[in-house]
């Protein structure tokens, strides 16, 4: 169960996946869907 890593990169990824998401690149975000 590394569900507290993924949760901990989700969010260490968050604003870097936010940035591509301006940029109209939102394929990975629901992977961190809260």
């Amino acid at each position: 169960m590394s569900s507290l890593k993924q949760m901990d990169e989700c969010i260490n990824h968050s604003l870097a996946w936010q940035m591509q998401c301006i940029r109209g690149s939102c394929r990975n975000m629901n992977i961190c869907s809260m």
